[in-house]
């Protein structure tokens, strides 16, 4: 009995090195995915899970994404058996836990925001992971929605300083919501929004983009005006369009700064114009 209390402690120490950890929760180790995938399977489970879960809370509150995402695919491994090293005994069984179906959405759930964060993170987005979460549904999307802006404008200054197409920053924003179950419009109101909104010399999201990330895309009205009407006919219909250049126009009239862009404002209202003639048409 001794030697098997014995043996089930030395596997828990091996697997939380293994994770990267020292058993206080802290991960600062490198990690081993294999060795911490048959290591997790040798324990009791209720063990193996304590000894999984004890490693997570550090990584994410380091933000620490990569490691977040090797840790979760760890959890996909352990957990249903899918695995790109041998995952089959000799007797020719998956050797994975059974019946942890709702444990593998969870970790395949923190891998897909894992790879998210670590996107956010990377154009400068600021965000808490913790709000990814939660019962109130609506709560979770609503937070997702609102990261939507930050990141196309991040995104423009970033990519397009790279000289990467304005399309490519809205197809990032649609993967995006696509990702988390939104509309995929709002991808396309959103950037529209944006290309035809004030050049903002010192907002809060040019003071939080990386350093050297300060390309404005706005500069350039005539391209801005092409991209919103590429963009605007994703929308599904004349009165969608209206619905947002009439916000469009609207955040416009709401700074004095609008009364010197004219080009801009001429520009929005008559893409306004064009759609509500459509409309009432």
């Amino acid at each position: 009995m001794t030697n098997d209390t014995e043996l089930c402690q030395e596997s828990k120490y091996l697997a939380e090195r293994s994770l990267g950890g020292s058993g206080s929760g802290i991960t600062s180790g490198s990690i081993d995915s294999q060795l911490a995938f048959g290591y997790l399977l040798s324990l009791p489970i209720k063990l193996a899970f304590k000894v999984y879960r004890a490693c997570l809370p550090s990584a994410i509150s380091k933000r620490d994404f990569v490691r977040v995402v090797t840790l979760a695919c760890i959890g996909i491994r352990a957990g249903d058996g899918t695995s790109s090293v041998v995952m089959k005994s000799s007797m020719g069984k998956v050797v994975a836990w059974k019946k942890q179906d709702i444990f593998v959405a969870q970790c395949r759930g923190l891998a897909s925001n894992a790879r998210w964060w670590s996107v956010l993170q990377s154009y400068g987005v600021a965000f808490d992971p913790k709000r990814f979460e939660g019962k109130d549904k609506t709560k979770v999307d609503a937070y997702v929605a609102s990261l939507v802006p930050p990141l196309i404008s991040h995104a423009c200054g970033t990519l397009l300083s790279a000289s990467a197409a304005l399309d490519q920053v809205l197809d990032l924003a649609t993967k995006f919501v696509r990702a988390y179950g939104l509309d995929e419009k709002l991808a396309a109101q959103k950037h529209v929004e944006f290309l035809l909104s004030l050049r903002a010399q010192d907002d809060l999201s040019s003071r939080m983009a990386p350093k050297g990330h300060h390309f404005d895309v706005r500069s350039d009205l005539k391209v801005c005006e092409r991209a919103a009407r590429d963009t605007l006919l994703l929308l599904p219909s004349p009165m969608a369009r209206a619905s947002i250049l009439r916000r469009c126009l609207i955040s416009l009239e709401s700074t004095e700064e609008c009364f010197r862009d004219y080009d801009r404002y001429a520009s929005v209202l008559s893409l306004y114009l064009e759609e509500l003639s459509l409309v009432l048409a």
